[in-house]
Parts: structure tokens; C-alpha cells; sequence
């Protein structure tokens, strides 16, 4: 693994969290001890999709933000994972994610599988200028994690998706997507291809966020 992925990760947000139960894909439910995120990143190693989260605090007075959110783990013709690292202007900087984000468009009470398809390929190519429109993009699961910061309280369910690049050859560039400002809208300083021992690894040294903390088999 290069000396870029070992850095350790800064962390300008305290967030406290509690695994519980699992909504995605039948595995069984668990809990886990509190993980607690003090400038420090401690996620124990767990199975895909059993990766739900809830806070140890009432939210109860608190501003809530709740949405829902696609994320896609990509994978080229090697074999190689797809991360994208937070930069610094990020409350999570350092920190390693697979493409996606918040599905905009929802025409009812929750999102359509179709939905969240369609906000997945816009999602990755904005971040990465990757069309995978015109490769398989499977549905692998959903969970739900929260957090706090600042007194505001976030709730995100996200469904996770596959992406298989049938050739090599992307040119990758991320930051590309600006907003009204002027600045970036997706604040990652760099893009990495790292192996399934790799990504393991840095999910052992609690560099993936939790969006993303699903393990690679």
C-alpha cells in the first residue's frame, strides 16, 4: 500500500455512534459495542451490509437532516476498488468513500430501485467522469447510519451498488463538479485503486467512512 493511504486521517467533527440492526439483504442482525469518533477512527471489521448505524444520544430538540444517499463500489478489469479520499476543506477529511451522494430527485414518500440507479450513474460520473451507464450496475444492499454534529443531526440511508468496468482507459478526474461559488461541490483531494486486502486494511484503521464501511469480499 503507498504512503498516501497510510497517512492517518484528520477528524474536525466528533461524531459518537452505535451499530444495530441490519436492513438490507437478510443477514442476520447483531449488535456491536459504541464506536466512539473523537479525532479518532476505530471501525472494527464487519460483514457487508451489517453496517447500521444509530447515535448513543437522543436527537430529541436537535435539527434533524435525514436523506437518502447511493454509493457505488467500482472495479476495474484488475480487480481494483474505486475510493475517493475527503480533502481538507471536508468535515471528514482524510477520509477514503466510494462515489456517490444524495439522490435529489424522489418522487415519493421513499426512492424507486430506479431511482436510485439513475442518481448512481449521475452521481459517479460527476465525481469521477466515469460513465457506467452503459455497463451492469447491480444493487448489492442498503443500510442506515446517523451522527451528530454541531447540534444538527444527520440521518442517511444508503444503498450501495456494483459497477464492473469492462475496459481500461478512464481518465479519472475528481473535483470537477462546482457550485453556485465557485467552489468544488464534492471536496475529495484525490482518487486511488486499491485491492480488496487494501481496502480491508484501511477499513481496519478506520480510514473508510461510514458510509462506505461495508467490507469488500
Amino acid at each position: 500500500m503507498t504512503e498516501a493511504l497510510k497517512e492517518r486521517p484528520t477528524r474536525a467533527a466528533s461524531l459518537r455512534l452505535l451499530l444495530v440492526d441490519n436492513s438490507s439483504m437478510g443477514n442476520p442482525q447483531r449488535e456491536s459495542n459504541s464506536v466512539i469518533l473523537d479525532g479518532r477512527h476505530e471501525y472494527p471489521l464487519r460483514e457487508r451490509h451489517d453496517v447500521s448505524f444509530s447515535p448513543m444520544f437522543d436527537p430529541e430538540g436537535m435539527s434533524v437532516n435525514s436523506a437518502e444517499t447511493v454509493r457505488c463500489e467500482i472495479r476495474d478489469i484488475r480487480g481494483r476498488i474505486l475510493l475517493l479520499q475527503k480533502g481538507a476543506r471536508s468535515k471528514n477529511s482524510g477520509m477514503f468513500e466510494f462515489p456517490g451522494g444524495k439522490i435529489d430527485k424522489i418522487r415519493g414518500s421513499s426512492s424507486t430501485l430506479e431511482e436510485q440507479r439513475e442518481s448512481v450513474i449521475r452521481e459517479v460520473l460527476e465525481e469521477t467522469e466515469i460513465d457506467i451507464s452503459n455497463v451492469p450496475v447491480n444493487k448489492a444492499g442498503s443500510s442506515r447510519y446517523a451522527f451528530e454534529v454541531g447540534g444538527v443531526f444527520y440521518e442517511r440511508d444508503v444503498h450501495y451498488f456494483q459497477a464492473q468496468l469492462s475496459e481500461g482507459g478512464y481518465s479519472i478526474k475528481v473535483n470537477q463538479t462546482m457550485t453556485a461559488g465557485g467552489g468544488s461541490e464534492d471536496k475529495h483531494a484525490s482518487f486511488h485503486w486499491v485491492t480488496a486486502e487494501e481496502f480491508r486494511e484501511l477499513q481496519r484503521d478506520g480510514k473508510i467512512a461510514a458510509n462506505s464501511i461495508a467490507s469488500i469480499h
